[in-house]
């Protein structure tokens, strides 16, 4: 099993725009085991990159009235046009 130390140094380097071959030296060269070098190396390789995340759009909603509210509007305007008509029947009988 490859170092994980030495997988991320590699992937590093890679990232930062060395070639894999430059890494492998650089590290060997540091003091790292040859051998352990190359099995990060073909760590590395044979290891798929994580594919980007996928973005799915979010259906639009639509924005719907609540079916109740056709109900309690009309209800409430009937409501407050008996009680104003109530209030004006008052009014105008103490005249």
């Amino acid at each position: 099993m490859a170092r994980a130390d030495l997988v991320a140094a590699l992937r590093n380097a890679i990232e930062r725009g060395q070639s894999l071959e430059a890494a492998k030296s650089s590290l060997i060269n540091a003091g790292y085991a040859t051998n352990e070098v190359e099995e990060a190396a073909a760590a590395l390789t044979r290891a798929p990159a994580a594919p980007a995340p996928l973005l799915v759009p979010r259906p639009t909603e639509k924005v719907t009235f609540p079916k109740i509210l056709f109900f309690i509007i009309p209800l409430v305007i009937a409501i407050i046009v008996f009680a104003l008509a109530i209030i004006m029947k008052r009014l105008h009988s103490k005249f």
